[in-house]
């Protein structure tokens, strides 16, 4: 018989899709981003298994198209991330809340995913960007792409226990 713990171990897993990771361990990636420019700060193992980092259903604007592959160039995980330089917030304004959005110069994001040991490189790639002229240069100027580059990083985690 189970008990309410395991019941609800089970129900979570179920619901953040870790039940096949259950016995296994967790790999976790550290990027830096800035506009088109990306850097892998840290990637480490952790003993057991956590549910993967959640993905979106599609690209917007902006988002991190990331995949993990093997040696073979095998896709091993992959994921959507939102673009993680906008920071949305509501704010009270005058007895309502609005919501607003701010773009950040460089933020910092986790990508958590089960661990396999075939895990040899992270590829990144940014759906692309659109510049939005502000209200004086919509006059002279038309809207433009920002130039979005493909970055792949070798995997070396290091474990941690």
């Amino acid at each position: 018989m189970m008990n309410i713990k395991n019941v609800a171990v089970v129900l979570l897993c179920l619901l953040f899709g870790c039940a096949h990771a259950q016995e296994g361990k967790t790999l976790m990636l550290k990027l830096e981003v800035s506009d088109s420019r990306y850097t892998l700060l840290d990637a480490w193992v952790l003993s057991r298994a956590f549910p993967a980092s959640k993905s979106v259903d599609q690209a917007s604007e902006g988002a991190l198209n990331w995949n993990i592959t093997s040696p073979s160039g095998e896709i091993l995980a992959k994921g959507i991330i939102p673009d993680p330089q906008i920071v949305r917030a509501h704010l009270a304004k005058a007895d309502s809340l609005s919501f607003d959005q701010s773009r950040l110069e460089k933020s910092t994001v986790i990508i958590r995913v089960p661990y396999d040991k075939a895990m040899q490189k992270l590829n990144i790639e940014r759906t692309p960007i659109i510049d939005l002229p502000s209200i004086q240069e919509k006059a002279t100027k038309k809207s433009q792409k920002l130039e979005i580059n493909k970055h792949d990083f070798l995997i070396v985690p290091r474990e941690v226990k």
